[in-house]
């Protein structure tokens, strides 16, 4: 037996997205969420979020996503430790039960056997834990579109590729857009994309090695960069970006990091391709040792001279995250 817990709003906006019967909408998620009453093993509670209420239990996709669930699963749950939709298919592999793309994981690496994942709101790391386990947990749908719609930016890149390593999506003609001075970050083509013969993907939240390793992880490395024509291409993967959302871990938000390293003013990529192009610059020394080559996805942000798709070149750091990582294939 289950029991649904409702949250009640005095009212909504005739441009809210409208949710499923019992769930709510929660717009920095921009997902419907409804919280069951009750405590379930994983497969259970997968099959309630699914087949009664045509949800899923959450997956998530950046770090923002995931500080913003472990507040809201212990406000609504009261619990510290709920699942998540992500299982392990195989040693080191996870699928999340939505069918969404595994592009971001904050998984503490443990003794403990099993291959269910649950949230733990306490340090926001994820945990193995065995399905069998009975734990509270939140469903999450998507929204229907409200009734007033944003222009999408559209481009014309439909291809098909087969793959057992990600979900597949080539059409971006559904990524929208705010304006730029109020698009938080992570609006981005989902799966990947195709342009000139290659195939891209946008990963959330990573290091350098980390985003190398999972690029790898996909069968591709992280990007180059051998045309204009590819470099823009790049830099519409995501929605431009707020000057004003700038802190990313002490960084510049809005950033893609690519396989690209200088070093006393020679140009390598991390696919071993050739060094045969090189982007505008607006700040860093190619002739410095080890330095990231990152292009901007903001423009011109308070008297900077880097305009979107401009390259920055900073000092290779294990520990800045940064939150666009591009993943390229052939």
């Amino acid at each position: 037996m289950f029991f649904l817990s409702f949250l009640l709003f005095p009212f909504l906006s005739a441009d809210d997205p409208i949710c499923p019967k019992y769930f709510f909408y929660q717009s920095d998620l921009n997902l419907c969420i409804v919280r069951l009453n009750s405590q379930a093993d994983w497969k259970t509670a997968e099959f309630l979020c699914s087949g009664e209420f045509g949800g899923h239990l959450p997956s998530i996709h950046n770090a923002f996503q995931n500080s913003l669930f472990a507040e809201l699963q212990m406000n609504l749950t009261g619990n510290f430790l709920n699942y998540l939709g992500a299982k392990q298919i195989s040693n080191g592999v996870f699928n999340w039960s939505d069918g969404s793309v595994f592009d971001y994981q904050k998984l503490q690496h443990s003794s403990e056997a099993g291959d269910c994942v649950l949230l733990d709101s306490r340090d926001q790391m994820w945990k193995l834990t065995p399905c069998s386990r009975n734990l509270t947990y939140l469903c999450a749908a998507q929204p229907v579109a409200s009734t007033t719609t944003l222009q999408p930016i559209t481009q014309s890149t439909s291809r098909t590729l087969s793959s057992t390593a990600a979900q597949i999506t080539t059409a971006m003609n559904n990524l929208t857009c705010l304006p730029a001075n109020r698009q938080p970050l992570y609006n981005c083509a989902k799966g990947w994309q195709y342009f000139s013969d290659h195939y891209y993907m946008v990963l959330f939240d990573m290091t350098y090695d980390d985003g190398e390793t999972a690029c790898r992880s996909y069968g591709s490395h992280l990007a180059s960069i051998h045309s204009s024509a590819e470099n823009d291409f790049i830099t519409k993967l995501c929605c431009e970006s707020a000057c004003d959302d700038t802190d990313h871990n002490g960084l510049f938000a809005g950033i893609y990091l690519t396989g690209g390293t200088f070093s006393n003013g020679v140009l390598t990529w991390t696919d071993g391709s050739q060094s045969d192009y090189q982007h505008q610059k607006c700040f860093g020394d190619p002739y410095a040792l080890n330095q990231l080559v990152i292009i901007e996805n903001t423009n011109l942000c308070d008297g900077d001279r880097c305009a979107r798709g401009d390259w920055g070149l900073t000092t290779l750091n294990d520990e800045d995250e940064w939150p666009y990582i591009v993943c390229k294939r052939s």
